[in-house]
């Protein structure tokens, strides 16, 4: 566990997310909000994907756009990240997140794992789409991502 005193001298990072899928095309959307400003993360998964993959990709996103150690409060209406996210340390411990018997979207969890290690981290799950509007965007940015044409290599 992390010095309460040392993640208050951290600053302070409000991150709202959400993750869509459509057909098995993802996107993702992670709204950072610090120092009175305000950063979005919007992306595609072209790859035959599913919602609780673009979830987590959403909360890595952001977590590794910052620059150095903070003090996070993600809010997600996932209920698969709020709930699991405390579990990393005890599935890594345990080895559910490696090899033949690796749990569901291990290669995520550890990427969280790892996005997360440098800072306080703090996941709230809030009810989805209910008079959030950060959430309500997210869930709008995650959606259109998911549906946005392919783009063609050029």
């Amino acid at each position: 566990m992390k010095d309460e005193g040392a993640a208050k001298m951290l600053p302070d990072v409000e991150i709202y997310t959400d993750g869509s899928c459509r057909n098995e095309r993802g996107g993702y959307c992670a709204l950072l909000l610090r120092g009175g400003e305000r950063e979005e993360i919007v992306g595609v998964c072209e790859e035959p994907t599913n919602s609780a993959r673009m979830e987590l990709v959403a909360v890595i996103a952001a977590l590794r756009v910052l620059p150095q150690p903070c003090y996070v409060v993600i809010r997600t209406d996932s209920q698969y990240v709020a709930s699991n996210f405390s579990k990393l340390r005890q599935w890594q411990a345990d080895g559910t997140l490696e090899g033949d018997e690796a749990r569901a979207n291990a290669d995520l969890w550890l990427a969280l794992r790892e996005a997360s290690a440098p800072h306080t981290v703090i996941i709230e799950w809030i009810r989805g789409h209910a008079e959030c509007v950060e959430n309500q965007y997210c869930h709008r940015q995650a959606k259109l991502a998911a549906m946005s044409p392919l783009t063609a290599a050029g």
